[in-house]
């Protein structure tokens, strides 16, 4: 696992970082964060395995989801950079284009609604993820050690493992994919807020950037395609 220290940053940021600019938005601008706030995406109760298998007209099976790879746990966890932050700002507010320099201190949305996560990432870029609010503290080391698990291969999935010989209910053999389900699912709520993903979520995330990290060279050998 690489050496990288945890940070007091990884946290529910429930005060803003000191701003650069003094060009605070004010709280009616910022969208609602609220539990019964939030707009509803997700209106009924549904659950799938993403696997991303397919039958053979390429169509996804009945109940299968498109793997969840590293850029699709981004979206899922409303993960953006102060970077991505500033120009979505200068976007939104071109009046102050080249006048200020936009942190997320100066987002209401890190005071007065929900704690969102706020973190650095192996980058060492400041990231928040704004679907990921009212969770419990966030580890850095446990997402890190989530992240080394997937790097090693001992994450189960129907990606990583071969195949395992086994018996059906008449006694007859199957071989099957090595895969392992231990009930631990990705749970959000109606409104997608991250409700039990947070660790798990970042390491993948975490483990990508590994791939384009220090050790890319070993690692996209071992894992060619994105995390």
């Amino acid at each position: 696992m690489p050496a990288v220290s945890s940070k007091k940053e990884d946290k529910a940021a429930t005060k803003p970082a000191a701003a650069s600019n003094g060009a605070k938005l004010k709280k009616a601008e910022a969208p609602a964060l609220s539990v019964l706030d939030r707009p509803v995406i997700y209106p009924d109760l549904e659950a799938f395995v993403c696997d991303g298998k397919r039958g053979a007209d390429g169509e996804l099976l009945p109940g299968r989801r498109e793997r969840i790879t590293a850029s699709l746990m981004q979206a899922v966890l409303g993960w953006q950079t102060e970077e991505e932050y500033a120009s979505q700002m200068d976007v939104e507010h071109p009046e102050q284009k080249g006048k200020v320099k936009w942190v997320f201190g100066d987002d209401p949305r890190t005071v007065h609604g929900e704690p969102v996560l706020k973190l650095t990432d192996l980058e060492g870029k400041v990231v928040c993820c704004w679907n990921n609010t009212t969770n419990r503290p966030f580890d850095r080391d446990r997402a890190l050690g989530y992240a080394q698990d997937m790097l090693d291969g001992n994450w189960s999935d129907s990606v990583n493992g071969g195949k395992v010989k086994l018996k059906d209910a008449e006694g007859n053999d199957v071989e099957l994919p090595e895969i392992t389900m231990n009930g631990e699912s990705i749970i959000l709520s109606r409104s997608g807020r991250c409700v039990s993903i947070q660790h798990r979520g970042v390491g993948l995330i975490w483990a990508e950037q590994q791939r384009h990290g220090a050790r890319a060279e070993q690692l996209q050998r071992d894992w060619p395609e994105e995390m």
